[in-house]
């Protein structure tokens, strides 16, 4: 069973000749191929069909550039590219475009040879929303790997991966749950300050999936608590925490062993014109803030997407939202609801570097018509910052 033991960036093209002096077959991990991939709709398909199959299983590499005979690495022949930004650019277009659901999660490695020669390596991870299916040209089939190669999965292998999709996507959604109700409940290591709060949860698939065990030190990759200028830290039974003072506490953010991270932070009220109104922008600043650390904290961690947020807002019944008297576009309305749990935001490996105002806008907009307001009052519909 072969399989290049090696991050990505740190991959040399000694790393591939190694794979031929010590005959490396062709396996559940690693799949040799001699031609890059071509333009016509069948090379595509079939780069498809091997992608496919390496994220419905356990992830691998493709090696383009390597003759290989009765599938073991014969010789490192490279592939010729002329343009290879542009040619990274090209086989990832096919990936986005000619898989469902989806597939972000992929990354290349280009290894200079001699000229225009090298060794492209693509790197597909396990995908946590397998099984996706090639879909170009309404091709349709299922793919996976196994130590023979790749095959078209039977009804039992995609019984089993769907099932085991919809069961992530519902542990994900439990922990979020679960950990609001510890919010409310107060089941915290600290006492936390009363009154109306946003509660963001950070949570990457492998958070049930595949949970990391990070060994916390204080220092890089340690998440702030929101709106701080200063702040404790302390270790708990989930993992680290970092805190305002005094007590009780307005803002934290806990950071769990397996991944994830919990942000809550108190939100001020104000009386304006006979009723009492929160500001819906602190808790869009929350969202961006915390996702611009969050993102840090993965990387210290090489903590991978695809990532879902989930927002909360915490005791904010009777509460109406803070609007400007010269610019209200709707009828803002007080909430029914002591808690108000906004739907989440997947962000897969092609989306963490979008913009955050453009990336969360569905999420603020829902969050502003759970007061009656149309949307956001904060961002116009392309992410830009109203003034």
């Amino acid at each position: 069973m072969g399989m290049i033991l090696k991050r990505l960036e740190d991959l040399m093209l000694a790393d591939i000749e190694a794979l031929r002096t010590n005959g490396v077959p062709e396996g559940r991990f690693i799949d040799y191929k001699l031609e890059a991939v071509g333009g016509r709709d069948e090379d595509k398909r079939e780069f498809l069909a091997d992608v496919s199959a390496f994220a419905n299983a356990s992830g691998g590499d493709i090696v383009l550039g390597v003759r290989d005979k009765e599938g073991v690495a014969e010789e490192i022949v490279g592939v010729e590219i002329d343009n290879v930004d542009k040619e990274k650019l090209r086989l990832g277009d096919i990936i986005r475009s000619g898989l469902e659901p989806r597939l972000s999660n992929f990354d290349f490695r280009w290894l200079q040879m001699d000229g225009k020669r090298g060794v492209m390596v693509v790197r597909v991870p396990r995908s946590w929303t397998a099984p996706h299916r090639v879909t170009l040209r309404n091709h349709l089939h299922f793919y996976m790997r196994n130590a023979a190669g790749k095959h078209p999965m039977n009804v039992d292998e995609l019984r089993q991966a769907f099932s085991l999709s919809e069961g992530l996507a519902r542990r994900v959604r439990h922990f979020r749950a679960g950990r609001v109700e510890a919010v409310i409940s107060r089941d915290l290591p600290f006492a936390l300050q009363d009154g109306p709060k946003a509660a963001i949860h950070f949570v990457p698939l492998s958070e049930v999936a595949d949970p990391l065990a990070i060994r916390f030190d204080y220092g890089t990759g340690i998440m702030p608590p929101l709106w701080a200028s200063g702040y404790s830290y302390q270790h708990t039974l989930e993992g680290l925490c970092t805190f305002s003072a005094p007590h009780p506490i307005r803002t934290y953010s806990l950071m769990f062993r397996a991944g994830a991270v919990e942000c809550v932070a108190g939100i001020e009220t104000h009386d304006d014109r006979g009723r009492r109104v929160v500001a819906l922008r602190r808790v869009e600043d929350y969202v961006i803030e915390g996702w611009q650390n969050f993102r840090k904290f993965a990387a210290a961690y090489e903590i991978q997407p695809p990532f879902f947020v989930f927002a909360t807002l915490l005791e904010v019944k009777d509460l109406a939202p803070m609007v400007s008297p010269f610019g209200i576009v709707g009828e803002p309305t007080p909430s029914r609801k002591e808690v108000i749990q906004l739907p989440e935001v997947a962000v897969g490996t092609d989306q963490v570097g979008e913009r955050p105002e453009v990336l969360f806008r569905p999420l603020f907009d829902v969050a502003a018509n759970a007061f009656g307001l149309p949307g956001s009052l904060s961002y116009d519909a392309h992410g830009n910052y109203r003034k």
